[in-house]
């Protein structure tokens, strides 16, 4: 029972909500056609998201050939919750959710407004997702709405659609507005085209964990679709998924060629291979960068220039990513754990440019030491000049990124600064279709296009990373007159270590190399502009406020999630949530192995720091009633570890308290199974009708080598007094600070124990072996084995010592292409208990 309650609470408590607790006051106002969510902070951006998010909704509901059936929410979250990203959710609520962090990647996106990207691209998914064409559909979304009731695809048909379909149709939207997007970016074409060798497609309609990973489906998935645009127009591709949401079926991803047949007249098959051939031809001209190589990394790290030479990051997205100082000379030397972040040196420490938690009530940007002390925040530095630093203010920068110099504002910017020689800064800056070099905030010289940065400056002039014909290339200005540098079309970063010599960031095929470069030939060439498409482009205009109203904290609960375990012990449950999430309600259906069945009612309030949970459970078989009620304060947290305090009441047939402490540091880098480094601890005390208890859990693990993960943990738990009442758990019971699992050993010991104890080791070995399918509908893209040992000691009336061995698998199947089924099977052989058999999995929405 505990740990199906527990199991919520913490799940709603690290998962529920969209927006981090305790912030700023939101404003709701219900306009025609959609509700709008914003912090009072950002006020002064509401006329222009407003009349840009209703100028969208007009044009897509052209494009995409319907109106959206379930009325959407707009959220724009707070600045206490700076991260880069965007989401669209459509199951339990049509709304798209917009943080304030994306300056931190304004190269990447090639675009000139953060806001103007997120809106055009989370709004796309909006469309592709709510179609529903189907007769079946429309009636299910009449009587349910976006509830999944009785068939989550009979009610949106295109939810299981490959992503490479669904985020690079949004990719190839986002390019259209005149506000740039990755279409136009080099870097983007770079990394298409170095995949055109490897890609089929099975990989293409598959969620694979192989290089470049998922942005392989937004970037072949936006050239496919751009592909597509080019050969039908942008109605005609978006009104695909309309017309393919006729299908309501639940096996829909399975039928895209007959789907492409009856839309574009041909089948996916022949659509692909036609795009396969002219990335190929594409190709035959696509030239990478010569040099010396000195290291390679599977995700790309910013070069930042340090005394004497730059600093490297190489990560292979398993474990801790390795940083390393690359002299003038050329050594290469090692110099501990990274960050993924930019470097500085300061009076002789390193300081990392970085995202993470700061405190309790924040997670975005700040300037941390290498022991994780954060330094500043809300600030995204790029360089630093003598005592100068130069950064994006992040506050600011939710339109277009905002630059400064210390206390000194240079301007607004679409791409990173950098310090010149004497102290000068040089960005980009973007007006129209014209990429404009900033020097002070004075204009040096410009050319066309969305895609550029400044690298470094040299021999009295500035390199830069710019549009080539077929992807990324570097150039050299000097006197009014422009250079293209070395052959590479896949040039994505650099620096100058010495005199002429560069170290270069490169895109291959198989991951990013850093290569020493000698520059030495110039030839004269511009930067090339690509014509993408300017369908959607045009002004907007402001629009009148309409009905205002303040944030219902109580009166709007709507569905938010539903989850299900499956295995040994069931259990369903149904969330509700207000438009922040701030307030949730869980119904759920319970079926156990110790308790029977039963139902919960679950109320949480994450609104302020102090959070809280009460929930009432219900076992029909023994007609037994239950209450319980978590109490949760975050102390401390920041980096990557966390100080908690948790209180627990439980009321049946006798009352318990529990409370404890936790400390954990948790490092988990990539697409690893399992965490690279993990270490917690928990003193606890507990009572159970008045007699006292206490205990303690303290466990580490680490990934040994090659995806070889050992943990070893420790349990305990002893009873004050000589009457001892302390129940021996289940494993799926353990929860409960105050548990400690005994793997099921209730029905061979007393059930209750003077005290209580466990050692345990473990371990593992993942496996990355895959096979992955076009038409069927399960792949398989890893699997590990592991062994395990247990150690129990049982106090009743003597000690009983218990011996158990675990021999256990774990597959992750890709069912119909996109969605990981977990499924684990454990083989015990108990010295109590004799073998036993369990298998279970879990799948959420």
């Amino acid at each position: 029972m505990k740990k199906v309650l527990l199991h919520i609470f913490l799940g709603v408590l690290l998962f529920g909500g969209d927006m981090l607790p305790f912030n700023s006051n939101y404003v709701t106002e219900e306009l025609e056609k959609f509700d709008f969510v914003y912090p009072e902070e950002y006020a002064p951006y509401r006329d222009e998201v407003v009349s840009k998010v209703d100028r969208i909704l007009k044009i897509y509901e052209k494009s995409f050939g319907y109106k959206l059936r379930n009325r959407l929410t707009i959220f724009l979250a707070s600045s206490k919750d700076e991260i880069n990203n965007g989401y669209t959710a459509n199951v339990f609520g049509n709304r798209v959710v917009l943080f304030n962090g994306g300056s931190g990647m304004v190269d990447y996106f090639a675009s000139k407004s953060w806001i103007d990207t997120l809106l055009y691209h989370e709004l796309a998914h909006s469309f592709q997702l709510n179609s529903q064409k189907d007769v079946l559909s429309q009636m299910a979304n009449d009587i349910f709405g976006s509830a999944p009731t009785f068939s989550l695809i009979h009610i949106f048909p295109n939810l299981l659609l490959p992503d490479a379909l669904l985020e690079g149709n949004s990719v190839l939207n986002e390019s259209l507005f005149g506000n740039g997007g990755r279409l136009f970016s080099g870097r983007a074409k770079a990394l298409f085209l170095n995949s055109i060798s490897k890609l089929t497609k099975e990989r293409f309609i598959n969620n694979h964990l192989d290089f470049p990973f998922m942005e392989e489906k937004y970037i072949v998935g936006g050239f496919f679709n751009f592909y597509l645009y080019q050969k039908f127009g942008i109605d005609k591709v978006n009104s695909f998924f309309y017309n393919h949401s006729e299908n309501s079926v639940i096996f829909t991803p399975l039928f895209l060629n007959s789907s492409f047949e009856n839309h574009f007249g041909e089948s996916f098959d022949e659509l692909f291979e036609e795009f396969l051939k002219v990335g190929e031809v594409a190709k035959r001209d696509f030239k990478l960068q010569s040099g010396f190589e000195v290291l390679k990394s599977l995700t790309c790290y910013p070069i930042s220039k340090g005394e004497g030479g730059v600093y490297l990051t190489s990560s292979d997205r398993i474990e801790k990513p390795r940083l390393y100082f690359l002299s003038k000379y050329g050594n290469l030397k090692e110099i501990g754990k990274s960050f993924g972040s930019r470097v500085f040196e300061d009076n002789g420490t390193l300081l990392h440019a970085r995202s993470g938690d700061i405190g309790v009530e924040k997670v975005g940007y700040g300037l941390w030491r290498d022991d994780e002390v954060l330094l500043s925040d809300s600030k995204i530095y790029l360089d630093k000049f003598q005592n100068e630093w130069l950064y994006f203010d992040i506050n600011s920068s939710f339109i277009e990124p905002h630059i400064w110099s210390g206390k000194r504002f240079i301007g607004v910017g679409n791409s990173y600064p950098i310090f010149g020689k004497y102290g000068e800064v040089l960005y980009f800056k973007q007006i129209g279709e014209s990429r404009v070099l900033m020097k002070d905030g004075k204009e040096l010289f410009s050319f066309k296009g969305f895609y550029s940065r400044v690298l470094d400056t040299f021999n009295g002039g500035i390199l830069f990373i710019a549009n080539s014909l077929h992807g990324s290339g570097l150039y050299f200005w000097k006197e009014g007159k422009f250079f293209r540098v070395g052959d590479g079309d896949n040039i994505v970063d650099g620096k100058v270590i010495s005199g002429t010599k560069m170290v270069l960031t490169t895109l291959e095929e198989d991951g990013y190399s850093y290569k020493i470069f000698e520059i030495e030939k110039f030839r004269r060439e511009n930067p090339v502009f690509w014509s993408v498409g300017n369908d959607f482009r045009g002004d907007s205009e402001t629009l009148d406020r309409e009905e205002i109203s303040t944030w219902r904290e109580y009166t709007d609960m709507e569905y938010a999630n539903f989850s299900f375990l499956f295995g040994d012990e069931k259990y369903y449950s149904f969330l509700f949530s207000d438009p922040i999430g701030y307030n949730t309600l869980s119904l759920s259906y319970l079926d156990t192995l110790n308790d029977g069945k039963g139902g919960s009612i679950s109320y949480s309030n994450f609104r302020y720091i102090v959070k809280f949970t009460l929930s009432y459970l219900y076992w029909s078989e023994e007609k037994r009633s239950e209450l319980f009620g978590s109490i949760y304060f975050p102390f401390y947290k920041e980096g990557r570890e966390s100080l908690n305090f948790l209180f627990q009441a439980d009321k049946d047939e006798r009352l318990e308290l529990s409370s404890g402490i936790s400390f954990s540091r948790n490092e988990h880098f990539g697409n690893a199974i399992s965490s690279d480094y993990n270490f917690h601890i928990t003193p606890f005390w507990k009572e159970i009708d008045g007699s006292e208890n206490v205990g303690g859990k303290i466990g580490i693990s680490k990934d040994i080598f090659d995806e070889t993960y050992f943990s070893l943990s420790y349990s305990g738990i002893k009873n004050l007094k000589d009457e001892a009442i302390l129940e021996v758990e289940s494993p799926l019971d353990v929860d409960d600070i105050g548990d400690i699992a005994m793997n099921g050993l209730s029905d061979v010991f007393p059930p209750y124990a003077k005290s209580l104890q466990k050692i345990s080791s473990r371990l593992e070995q993942n496996f990355n072996f895959s096979t992955y399918f076009f038409k069927f509908p399960i792949s398989l893209r890893r699997e590990s084995i592991y062994l395990q040992y247990n150690y129990l000691l049982h106090e009743n009336r003597e000690m009983n010592y218990i011996d158990e061995k675990i021999v256990g698998v774990k597959f992750e199947p890709l069912f119909l292409h996109r969605v990981p089924l977990p499924i684990s099977v454990e083989f015990i052989d108990n010295s109590f208990g004799g073998n036993s058999v369990k298998f279970w999995g879990e799948f959420g929405y």
